[in-house]
């Protein structure tokens, strides 16, 4: 696949027809459309950025150019898409200092779940600056409802599995 797998890819000029494209093309296909995905990373309407940033993932053969339009996405003006992209950059095995600089920076944004992510990609990189952030989250919790609850018993669990695992591999040397 690759450029031009779909016709629509190269030619939808609405934006909401087009994030249903690559939603589509996404759930049938393999990484074969991540080149044509990427194309539409930096698209002028903000729904086709949010959808991108939504379906993208690192764990590919184009992991180096999917690194760089998820760091320009979590700078995106619109909240949700950059939490998106926050979130899979989170999630992925990648660790450097310029990706950690990237968490670091959220940690203030005005937007409570992209300062999550951020959060949660800095402590699952074992940093330091993520783990003093999740604590002041978790001290705004109130009650069941609070933002954030449930994502930081998801972050909590991740960070659990995590620890077990260090543990296990370092008792196995």
């Amino acid at each position: 696949m690759g450029r031009g797998c779909d016709p629509l890819l190269d030619s939808e000029q609405d934006p909401r027809t087009l994030a249903i494209v690559i939603v589509a093309l996404c759930s049938y296909s393999s990484v074969d459309v991540i080149p044509a995905i990427l194309a539409h990373a930096d698209h002028a309407d903000p729904r086709v950025r949010r959808t991108v940033s939504a379906v993208l993932h690192t764990n590919t053969d184009q992991h180096e150019e999917v690194l760089a339009a998820l760091t320009r996405l979590a700078d995106d003006p619109e909240p949700t898409t950059r939490t998106n992209a926050l979130s899979k950059l989170a999630t992925s095995a990648l660790d450097t200092p310029e990706l950690r600089a990237v968490f670091a920076a959220h940690l203030a944004d005005p937007d409570f779940d992209a300062r999550l992510k951020a959060a949660a990609g800095l402590a699952l990189r074992d940093d330091e600056r993520g783990a003093a952030a999740l604590d002041r989250i978790r001290s705004g919790i109130k009650n069941f409802n609070s933002p954030g609850r449930g994502e930081l018993s998801d972050i909590h669990h991740l960070l659990s599995v995590r620890a077990e695992e260090v543990a296990t591999t370092a008792q196995d040397h």
